[in-house]
């Protein structure tokens, strides 16, 4: 293993959960798309920890099984091979039922944890969402130095749906000339996630577009000034000297950040949704 992966492999779990800073998780960017060793424990990693959590949702552990584990830790303890043979223990029996009572103590704790997570969810907007005042600046930030994009085939955009709570799908771009260069997760607050869709346009501009879960990011709450467009409403404004525009489709949010003017950036937002 090259230095260069051992010093990444250290900042994976923190990439994962999105608590790098900007230089640390440019480092990782670049070396997984070099590295493809290295890209592939990413993606294994996000996909345990899909897995873990739908595991962990699915269901609560029962007094049972409690019951058991509780049970196995003390038959273990009194054995009479343990009181007479002190010094050697009984390394089997004693591992399963430490992996039990583990795993036990880790599903319990991580359903509480999302349990919690739940909750908070549920109560009002208000309270649950932020809104796009919090992170429409890092918005601009990752458009005006984009990272380059995880997927580039859009048939896998779909996959994101588990991170970002809501589907994700290529923008019916193709009348303004756009080419999709691809797309990438992005943790833009807290727990939120968005995901970030790179395209160019025929006349060499470029466009970033967000898909977000609007019950944890409020479309409304912003800064942004609110125009209708046909018959939609799109809220519409400058950000450092990018045109931002956002729309909600569907229960759906989309956020579009360019150089274009406003009108143009409102048509990209209301074309983005299904």
């Amino acid at each position: 293993m090259r230095s260069s992966c051992r010093a990444v492999g250290r900042l994976v779990e923190s990439y994962l959960d999105g608590e790098l800073e900007p230089s640390q998780l440019l480092e990782v960017e670049k070396h997984t798309q070099a590295c493809a060793t290295c890209r592939e424990r990413v993606v294994l990693d996000r996909a345990i920890r899909v897995s873990v959590r739908r595991t962990v949702l699915a269901g609560k552990p029962s007094p049972a099984f409690r019951a058991r584990v509780t049970s196995s830790m003390i038959a273990q303890r009194w054995a009479p091979s343990q009181r007479s043979q002190a010094t050697i223990p009984n390394w089997g029996g004693w591992a399963v039922a430490a992996l039990a009572a583990a795993a036990l103590a880790f599903g319990i704790q991580a359903r509480d944890r999302y349990d919690a997570a739940s909750t908070r969810l549920s109560e009002t907007s208000t309270h649950a969402s932020v809104g796009l005042d919090t992170i429409i600046d890092q918005f601009v930030d990752w458009h005006a130095r984009p990272l380059p994009p995880e997927i580039t085939n859009p048939n896998d955009l779909p996959g994101f749906e588990p991170y970002v709570g809501v589907p994700v799908h290529p923008p019916a771009f193709s009348p303004f000339g756009a080419r999709l260069l691809g797309g990438r997760i992005l943790p833009v607050h807290d727990e939120r996630v968005a995901a970030m869709l790179q395209y160019t346009m025929g006349s060499g501009h470029r466009v970033s577009v967000y898909v977000y879960d609007p019950r944890r990011i409020a479309t409304s709450q912003s800064r942004l000034r609110a125009k209708v467009f046909g018959s939609e409403p799109v809220y519409v404004g400058q950000v450092r000297g990018w045109s931002i525009a956002a729309h909600e489709q569907r229960g759906v949010g989309y956020a579009i950040a360019s150089d274009l003017d406003d009108a143009s950036n409102a048509e990209l937002a209301l074309a983005a949704g299904p």
